[in-house]
């Protein structure tokens, strides 16, 4: 299964659970595009709480 089937089938199960107004949790907001997503699921009323962690590498050249 390749990424995009999964998104896909991710998002089919979201579809099928999200209902409008509820509070929804995205632990694992990234570059934002299923955050929206589940934004547009959730609809005005809804709420999405976001959690976001950024891990910066760092390059240490070696003498």
């Amino acid at each position: 299964m390749d990424c995009s089937q999964i998104t896909h089938w991710c998002h089919e199960v979201m579809r099928s659970q999200v209902k409008k107004g509820g509070r929804y949790i995205d632990a694992t907001m990234g570059n934002g595009h299923d955050t929206l997503f589940l934004c547009g699921l959730a609809g005005e009323n809804g709420q999405v709480t976001l959690i976001y962690r950024s891990c910066r590498r760092r390059s240490i050249p070696l003498l």
